[in-house]
């Protein structure tokens, strides 16, 4: 019979599972379409002389804490939590102030605006990285590399078979032509 601590942990590994695919498909759909982070960086006001890094350092930061919460969970949990929290906060503070602007939270995969199902996807996904703190860490080990490494490569070809996908043929020529 299973441990009510095993069934726990294995509740953790599975969450962190989804915390990594979450992650890792809107980093990847965030760089693989990075134009769709403009008009919402407008509508917060960010100069335009920071957007272009703030366009390439979410993806990259999102992509880098679904590899952390691979190798390092704790580490990857916390600043989970810390960029989920900042999510939420500008999109409750956009959905407070009426302000419609689309939703970049998936690059090109994404579809309407900012509304309370943002905040509440974001709530859940911070109460995810909470509770993977709050649990003990687990040791590393092989399984939870290969399971979470299938996890990382699954979302960045589903994230890049979409983003194909979705372009007219007229684009697909247009990126392969010199």
């Amino acid at each position: 019979m299973t441990s009510v601590t095993g069934e726990a942990e294995a509740l953790v590994d599975v969450l962190r599972y989804v915390l990594v695919a979450t992650m890792a498909v809107a980093g990847f759909a965030k760089l693989a379409s990075p134009h769709e982070l403009t008009p919402l960086l407008n509508e917060v006001r960010l100069p335009d002389r920071f957007q272009r890094y703030v366009i390439v350092g979410i993806p990259l930061a999102e992509i880098g804490i679904a590899a952390a919460l691979i190798l390092r969970p704790m580490f990857g949990a916390a600043a989970a939590f810390g960029l989920l929290s900042m999510f939420t906060a500008v999109a409750l503070a956009l959905v407070l102030a009426r302000r419609h602007v689309s939703c970049a939270c998936f690059g090109s995969l994404s579809e309407g605006g900012i509304t309370w199902m943002t905040i509440v996807r974001n709530t859940t996904l911070t109460c995810i990285a909470a509770w993977i703190l709050a649990m003990p860490e687990t040791a590393f080990s092989l399984p939870h590399l290969l399971t979470g490494s299938l996890v990382f490569v699954v979302a960045f070809l589903v994230t890049n078979v979409k983003q194909v996908a979705f372009r007219s043929d007229r684009e697909v020529l247009e990126a392969v032509e010199p």
